[in-house]
């Protein structure tokens, strides 16, 4: 974050535009401005879910005394001593008085609403100006007029104006929130129209500043000056509470002993500042949220329940499948704008509506309160209403080392035959990767199109594109989806490589295979377009559908988008593919949790990259590419050694605006965590030395960078110590980054998502492993490498995380489908997880919980002998054990499927979904007895005759009935029953059972845990 945002000003209440409008200004606290104007249909750019604010740079006195009155310009770039940084209008906070009855709940209270626009990131000077004519000015009018204004002009971000930034000397990257204030009359007549400034001090902590808005008030501020503490922003859940965010500003005004010591004093503070600030926000839309700021002297808690209950938010309204006869997009959209004409107030009914999904299920998203969301919520036909938040992606040698070879036998006729729709970032139409000569005709069961926008062609690789209301192009400007893309599907590429690292031939699992790419994330990933990619690629005619996105946090599968989606679309063949998530390695955080998913864990591959950091000794991880004209040792200085602005503790872990640039620059800087990049770069350091703590894997990084263990950072530190101690200058030298080879892989990712389910317990999760560390493949040459501050542009990078394990599985499976194009997305998940292969790893525990069935061996998937088939009805009984009614799961199916009766579901003794792996909960230090029913289907010989073989650790006893199971025919399914007894020792007891005909082994799982795991 590097840069201020503008001010926009509201006098008495009503808002004031920055120049004359031809449209009569709307008093700031009418109701009718609650009711946001938001029209999905623009080229908006979304803004981040959560907002930090930057803790940065010294603020002196003489500064913060400075004239007032040119806070109220326009839009401009502001000059710095090391280079301009531009104001991005697209990343917008806008805040709104409440309507009168709520204003205020104490009479005596002070309550700032506030109009910010907010800068999130550094936008390069060749894009800046083709980024803001990206924008929509009919957009961003109506978000002034929300604040009850227009902005008529999106491209004022080209005027200078002079600005209180001029007379700051920030050593970081600075960051300040303008804000209007307006409220209630106070007793203080030059507080009643007031700013409220944002910014970071010589603490390292972050406070505000309330500053008045008449003449006089640049003398009185010097009399007066008003400063309160910013804590921490915490973020609360959208699905369980009415208001997405809360920011709470510390206890209110600082007691005048409280102040930095560079503030300006006053001797005493006027009444009646002296109470506690809080602000409530809520997405009402793509870049837009909407909130409150509260200064209360009692009942806080009241507030957000009263005030969000009246703010608008986009939800998705889920009604199931789409129903049967006429089920014509125009009829279904009509059927969505008469359920929200019973809700909603006819004149906000156009802006409410944002998106029917009329194409693979029954779904729309619109505009609502509260109160219209559980009136909707009440209607008979809907299944489930939940927020349209933010999902997050889950950011060569790796087939190989499957022994995946690319000379492994192939049917390219019947493999061009499958279609795999990538759910992601877009993707770069003109990489090689994608290229397609030598492909035939587009397949005929194909029905999809190219809308990938301007200068976007397809061909008869990448047979389609699709791009939705936040974007205006499916061309992927952030590298990931590109990355992904080729990983499952790209064409063989020689001699690729990232700047040397990783040489080789770079391919996908399925070269042979089409693609369509659908860009649900521009930058952020939102519900309303992640349902609107699946509503799309079900319609389109995928075999495969691949998801590198998910939540932060697990839901239930009515609640969850892609859970929705994936069931949907496993009701038409199709398999989805989901990245576990990044949050390892605690257990219980893996967010892709339905059964009907395919869900991947990441794991190493046995590749490494590593530098040397030459002391003499040491080594670390990072890709490094930068090379020295020779071998040049550079000085160390530590973090804490090179501030003069921040306290020890912050100066030593680098933070924003704590190295001093003379005190850096030609130096190696070494810092206690895994941040500073970007301010040892701009600071003029010769390169960076980190802390590893989390042990992540291998990063890009813009400069000379390396990561240590924290073993060799201590001896780094000592030897830092030491050699200052006897008078002489540490050095070291950075070597630019080797590839070894790593004999302990695979192993699961410290960084990959863990079991056990904490939404299903009896549903093993994650499903498999795939490589997912250090992954090379191609790349957007518009997209940074690394950070922002670098520059290059590569067709090739290294990147890690369970969205590069998600493609391997993607690519495995459309392996499979290629010599089994019959069988179902269970069958081939099925294949794929009894073929797998388990491991034990010594640095990590519960290892079924990381890996799953195991990993992924392609090759031997493609004859896995024997298959477990979970039909659609299966998936409804199973929905009906968890408690689902009739009622739902018809709506959810949009047929006549019902649900046992309770007296039925009670009698059974054992879990009946089909699952390949076995799991269960127990409770802590008790006997337990759990049966479990599974069916297995021949594919493999079909004369066979299969044996069981029981594997398993202490603390259990598992019986298998009957052990030896006979086939006479391809297809012919057989049953058999897991029991498994004993009193659990060690949280967990774990086994397998291996079914063998002696050329096939089918592998099943068995985890019982109890309620001591976390979950």
């Amino acid at each position: 974050m590097r840069a201020t945002a503008t001010t926009s000003t509201c006098h008495g209440g009503a808002f004031v535009p920055h120049r004359p409008s031809p449209h009569p200004p709307i008093c700031c606290s009418s109701p009718r401005i609650l009711r946001q104007p938001y029209d999905h249909k623009h080229n908006w750019k979304p803004m981040r879910a959560k907002i930090e604010v930057s803790k940065i740079c010294k603020l002196c006195a003489r500064a913060n005394a400075k004239a007032t009155s040119d806070w109220n310009a326009e839009p401009y770039e502001a000059s710095h001593s090391r280079g301009k940084y531009y104001l991005d209008e697209q990343d917008v906070v806008t805040f709104l008085d409440p309507p009168k009855d709520l204003i205020p709940l104490d009479p005596s209270s002070y309550n700032p609403a506030s109009y910010l626009w907010k800068k999130i990131d550094d936008i390069p000077v060749e894009r800046r100006h083709n980024l803001l004519s990206m924008l929509n000015p009919r957009l961003i009018s109506r978000a002034w007029e929300v604040a009850g204004g227009r902005y008529d002009d999106p491209k004022l971000a080209n005027k200078s104006a002079s600005s209180l930034l001029s007379d700051i000397n920030c050593a970081g990257s600075l960051e300040l929130w303008r804000c209007q204030t307006s409220g209630a009359p106070l007793q203080i007549a030059w507080m009643n129209t007031s700013q409220k400034v944002i910014f970071g001090c010589s603490d390292g902590k972050a406070y505000g500043r309330l500053i008045g808005g008449y003449p006089l008030s640049g003398i009185i501020n010097s009399v007066h000056p008003l400063y309160f503490s910013v804590g921490e922003i915490n973020e609360v859940m959208s699905t369980e509470e009415p208001c997405d965010l809360a920011y709470e500003f510390g206890d209110g005004l600082l007691n005048l002993p409280e102040y930095p010591q560079e503030f300006l004093k006053p001797e005493k503070h006027p009444w009646p500042f002296n109470d506690q600030v809080v602000i409530y926000v809520r997405h009402v839309g793509p870049g837009v949220m909407v909130g409150q700021a509260w200064q209360e002297g009692k009942a806080l808690e009241q507030v957000p329940k009263k005030l969000c209950s009246e703010i608008l938010m986009v939800y998705i309204v889920y009604m199931g499948a789409l129903p049967e006869g006429d089920n014509s997009k125009y009829s279904l959209s009509s059927y969505h704008i008469d359920m929200l004409e019973q809700v909603v107030d006819k004149s906000f009914l156009g802006r409410s509506l944002i998106r029917s999904y009329t194409r693979s299920f029954n779904a729309f998203a619109a505009n609502l309160t509260l109160e219209e969301k559980e009136k909707l919520a009440s209607l008979e036909e809907v299944v489930s209403i939940f927020p349209s938040g933010v999902l997050r992606t889950q950011t060569t040698r790796s087939w190989d080392f499957m022994r995946f070879h690319e000379n492994v036998h192939r049917e390219h006729q019947r493999e061009s035959d499958v279609i795999v729709g990538v759910i992601d970032t877009g993707v770069w139409p003109e990489s090689q990767s994608f290229d397609d000569q030598g492909f035939g005709p587009i397949p005929s069961k194909w029905k999809g199109e190219c809308k990938g926008g301007k200068n976007f062609t397809c061909n008869r690789k990448l047979i389609g594109a699709r791009y939705y209301e936040t974007s205006n192009s499916t061309r992927d400007t952030n590298g990931h989806g590109t990355h992904t893309a080729s990983t499952a599907v790209g064409r063989s590429v020689k001699h690729a490589n990232f700047y040397g690292l990783g040489k080789g031939t770079a391919r996908g699992g399925a070269p042979s295979a089409r693609f369509a790419a659908y860009q649900a994330c521009n930058p952020l990933c939102l519900v309303v377009d992640v349902l609107a990619s699946f509503d799309d690629a079900i319609a389109d005619g995928v075999d495969i559908i691949s998801i590198s996105i998910g939540y932060w946090i697990p839901l239930d599968f009515t609640f969850d988008p892609i859970a929705i989606g994936a069931f949907h679309a496993m009701r038409k063949g199709i398999l989805t593919v989901q990245a576990a998530g990044n949050n390892g390695p605690t257990p219980g955080l893996i967010t892709s949790v339905a059964p009907w998913v395919f869900t991947v864990a990441a794991s190493s591959i046995d590749r490494r990259f590593f530098d040397k950091v030459t002391l003499g000794d040491g080594q670390g991880d990072a890709i490094n590419t930068f090379k020295r004209d020779k071998k040049v040792s550079f000085p160390l200085v530590y973090g804490k050694d090179a501030s003069r602005t921040c306290s020890e503790l912050k100066a030593q872990h680098c933070e924003v605006g704590c190295l001093n640039s003379s005190l850096v620059k030609n130096k190696i800087v070494v810092c206690d965590n895994l941040a500073g990049s970007t301010e040892a770069y701009l600071a003029g350091a010769a390169g960076i030395i980190k802390k590893n703590d989390r042990l992540l894997p291998s990063f890009v990084v813009p400069f000379p960078e390396s990561w240590l263990a924290p073993s060799k950072f201590a001896q780094l530190l000592d030897y830092i110590n030491s050699t200052k101690h006897a008078g002489k200058t540490p050095k070291a030298y950075i070597s630019p980054t080797e590839t070894i080879k790593d004999r302990h892989a695979p192993e699961v990712a410290q960084y990959s998502a863990r079991g056990p389910n904490p939404i299903v317990p009896d549903i093993l999760k994650p499903d498999v492993a795939a490589p997912g560390t250090d992954i090379l493949a191609a790349y957007s040459p518009a997209a940074r490498p690394s950070l922002n501050i670098d520059k290059r542009s590569v067709n090739f990078i290294i990147i890690s995380g369970t969205s590069m394990a998600c493609p391997h599985v993607t690519g495995a499976a459309a392996y499979v489908k290629t010599f089994h194009p019959n069988l179902s997305p269970s069958a081939i998940k099925s294949a794929l997880m009894t073929t797998a292969k388990p491991w034990k790893s010594k640095n990590i525990t519960n290892a079924e919980f990381g890996y799953g069935a195991g990993h992924i061996n392609p090759v031997k998937a493609v004859n896995p002998g024997l298959v477990y088939d979970i039909s659609t009805h299966d998936y409804i009984i199973y929905l009906c054990e968890l408690g689902y009614n009739t009622s739902t799961v018809r709506k959810i199916t949009g047929d006549n499927s019902s649900c046992p009766k309770d007296s039925e579901l009670k009698k059974t003794k054992y879990s009946k979904l089909n699952y390949p792996t076995i799991a269960a909960n127990v409770k802590i230090g008790k006997a337990f007895k759990v049966r479990f029913l599974r069916t297995v289907t021949n594919v493999g010989h079909a004369k066979s005759r299969y044996k069981v073989k029981i594997v398993k650790s202490l603390g259990g006893r598992v019986v298998v009935r009957p052990r030896v199971i006979k086939f006479r025919a391809l297809n012919q399914r057989r049953s058999f029953v897991v029991t498994v007894s004993g009193k659990i020792s060690e949280k967990l007891f774990v086994a397998s059972i291996v079914w063998s005909d002696g050329k096939h082994k089918v592998r099943s799982p068995i985890v019982v845990y109890d309620d001591s795991v976390s979950v």
